[in-house]
């Protein structure tokens, strides 16, 4: 949580790749599902194209248990 509350204040580069670490338990990270897509999703807001494309293809493949609800018409 502390990790959590010290990041509003980075950058998006920052936040991403700590939300890197948190999701794939990388740099000696423990694996943080929740922590770590909280991270993208703030640097995907702040217009990061990594962290966008990064969750485009977590929800494109239903990775960690997420899944693209919407259908494509």
């Amino acid at each position: 949580l502390t990790e959590w509350l010290h990041s509003e204040s980075g950058s998006p580069a920052m936040l991403f790749q700590k939300g890197m670490n948190y999701l794939y338990a990388k740099q000696g990270a423990e694996q943080n599902i929740q922590l770590g897509m909280n991270m993208l999703h703030e640097a995907a807001e702040k217009s990061y194209l990594p962290a966008q494309r990064e969750l485009a293809i977590i929800y494109e493949n239903g990775l960690f248990g997420y899944q693209n609800t919407e259908s494509i018409a």
